[in-house]
């Protein structure tokens, strides 16, 4: 969960968007980041959200707002439909896993210009300090000791290890059903991190609109998709669970951080939001301070 705000306009007669993120979680070189990679994808045939320059052809916009500093952004809209909205399908999730390959071979040979996103490590430093803040249960900060000790022994190569999208979801990936294309959108919460940290949170995300009995064979064709183009050890899937762990843990973090702003008189609808929060905080929060398996 972050503070985005996102508005939608026309561009050239074309649906695009408006992102503002405050300086405390974006800075300019973080976004800049992000469109580097994304032009560096676009460079080699990957589809991807094409931003907008301002009037002034700058790329990413430093605004004041009574509420305070805010890094502004805009992009075009994607071609198709998004994912969630499509029926299920094995070609849908075998296409949906040959993307995220396609994704993760380009980052495997990626090398930032000037600007670097954060990576896995500053993010859990990031999450810590956040706990700290509000004086989360010991469990919590047992669980950051744990997956950082976790992560700080899991071998880094090239063919794991990358720049990758982390909400690689079917709300965040398009399809043009006649050019059967697929574009990813939304790198906002782009970080270096293990590339099966991208499939986790994919396959979480189809289990996520499906009944149980069809989470298997989903998830055999998203990873036939995402293998007929990258190759991933069976070692590393074996491992998701601890990265599903430290999805929780971040979103926790994120959700505590998101709940600390309180207003007087709040609508019936904010303390509804806030009350579903609490509750998938708790969700996530089951496993922390648990053993984690030894790295094989």
């Amino acid at each position: 969960m972050s503070s985005n705000a996102v508005y939608p306009f026309y561009h050239k007669k074309q649906l695009s968007f408006l992102r503002f993120a405050p300086v405390e979680e974006k800075t300019q070189e973080s976004v800049q980041a992000e469109l580097d990679f994304l032009e560096y994808l676009r460079e080699n045939d990957y589809s991807v959200a094409e931003h907008i320059p301002s009037k002034k052809g700058l790329n990413v916009v430093l605004s004041e707002t009574p509420w305070g500093k805010y890094v502004a952004v805009a992009f075009k809209g994607a071609c198709g439909n998004r994912l969630d909205q499509l029926e299920c399908s094995n070609d849908l999730y075998y296409g949906l896993g040959a993307s995220l390959g396609h994704l993760h071979l380009l980052s495997a040979g990626y090398h930032a210009k000037d600007n670097r996103r954060t990576d896995w490590k500053q993010n859990l430093n990031w999450v810590e300090t956040i706990l700290k803040k509000y004086s989360a249960p010991a469990q919590s900060l047992k669980e950051v000791t744990l997956l950082r000790d976790f992560f700080e022994k899991l071998p880094v190569t090239p063919q794991n290890y990358g720049l990758i999208h982390y909400d690689f979801e079917l709300d965040n990936v398009f399809c043009d059903e006649e050019t059967h294309r697929y574009t990813a959108i939304d790198f906002d919460d782009a970080v270096y991190h293990w590339f099966v940290m991208d499939i986790d949170q994919a396959i979480d995300s189809i289990k996520d609109e499906l009944p149980k009995h069809d989470h298997e064979p989903a998830e055999i064709q998203f990873l036939s998709g995402y293998r007929s183009i990258m190759e991933i050890e069976d070692s590393m899937l074996e491992k998701m669970p601890i990265f599903r762990r430290y999805a929780n843990l971040f979103s926790y973090a994120r959700c505590l951080h998101c709940l600390a702003d309180t207003w007087d008189y709040e609508p019936e609808w904010m303390v509804g939001l806030r009350n579903q929060i609490i509750i998938s905080m708790d969700n996530k929060s089951k496993t922390f301070g648990e053993n984690v398996i030894p790295v094989g």
